[in-house]
């Protein structure tokens, strides 16, 4: 009897997002986001470029579609590029807090439970 191999397709991430602010749309490649926040309910995506675009997907469903090497949950409300962070330091109970290239509202810090993680995939082990 022959055995078949079912090979699966490797999982594909999402490339870019469209945002609509009032009456147009606008495309957001995933290579230009540096962050995206969960705010009141809602998903700001913050580029590179500082643009600031509202997506009405949760910050679950969007960590789901972005390409785990690229984007990580650090806490409740951020998810950041690799690409973004310009330095790492340590706060204090044992967390990080993250510089980004573009200022945030509100201090990025790692999740005390996120730590390990985070320095493996920021180390890219």
């Amino acid at each position: 009897m022959e055995k078949h191999l079912v090979q699966r397709a490797p999982k594909t991430y999402r490339r870019r997002f469209l945002a609509k602010v009032g009456d147009k749309f606008f495309t957001i490649c995933i290579e230009d986001i540096a962050y995206i926040q969960s705010k009141d309910r809602l998903s700001l995506v913050v580029t590179f470029s500082n643009r600031k675009f509202i997506l009405n997907d949760s910050l679950e469903f969007l960590q789901a579609s972005l390409d785990p090497h690229i984007f990580f949950r650090i806490n409740r409300s951020f998810i950041i590029s690799y690409k973004a962070i310009t330095e790492i330091q340590i706060y204090f109970s044992d967390r990080l807090i993250i510089k980004p290239s573009v200022e945030s509202n509100q201090p990025m810090i790692v999740a005390k439970q996120r730590v390990r993680d985070f320095k493996c995939w920021a180390g890219d082990e």
